[in-house]
């Protein structure tokens, strides 16, 4: 979801049904007005593919429901993380509790956010990119079977990462 011109006025968006996986950052700028904003039934399989609806100030009602990353932990309080006035998230209401465990689980660190008790960080500091490109490296050499891979896989697309040595141990005893 891209190209938007500036529309000032617009404060409804209806999107449903149309593959869309990914948003454009500084998407706030061309819709500084939208109040809600309805993708379901589309694409979005990461909590980083969320991070440009941060940027949608005037939001107060999102709908993701049946994209896949609806499935994953801490979906709904990363959303509220990156959205503190919503007031609705998947039609259903968000509570004052839900705000408060989101600001809990999900910390600033000047610009990057950081989960607390995920294995998931968007916005990584440099130095453990370069530690968990070499842990996904490791594993892929490690896996033996397709099945391994296939779950290697999976897992690296809900934004988990593999820990060094236990990745293919563990990929093994879900089979």
């Amino acid at each position: 979801m891209e190209n938007f011109p500036l529309l000032r006025r617009l404060r409804t968006l209806f999107l449903h049904n149309n593959h869309i996986s990914t948003l454009a950052p500084k998407l706030g700028e061309s819709l500084p007005k939208l109040e809600a904003l309805l993708l379901t039934n589309n694409k979005f399989e990461t909590l980083a593919d969320l991070n440009p609806i941060g940027e949608l100030s005037s939001l107060r009602l999102l709908s993701l429901v049946n994209n896949p990353v609806t499935k994953l932990k801490n979906y709904r309080h990363y959303v509220i993380h990156l959205l503190p006035q919503l007031k609705v998230l998947d039609f259903v209401k968000v509570k004052a509790s839900e705000k408060r465990q989101a600001r809990a689980m999900f910390k600033k660190e000047g610009e990057k956010t950081k989960v607390a008790h995920s294995t998931f960080t968007p916005g990584e500091p440099a130095n453990t990119k370069s530690a968990s490109a070499e842990a996904i490296r490791s594993a892929i050499q490690n896996a033996k079977t397709l099945e391994e891979v296939q779950l290697l896989e999976q897992s690296l697309r809900q934004g988990k990462l593999p820990e060094q040595g236990k990745a293919m141990d563990a990929s093994a005893s879900e089979l």
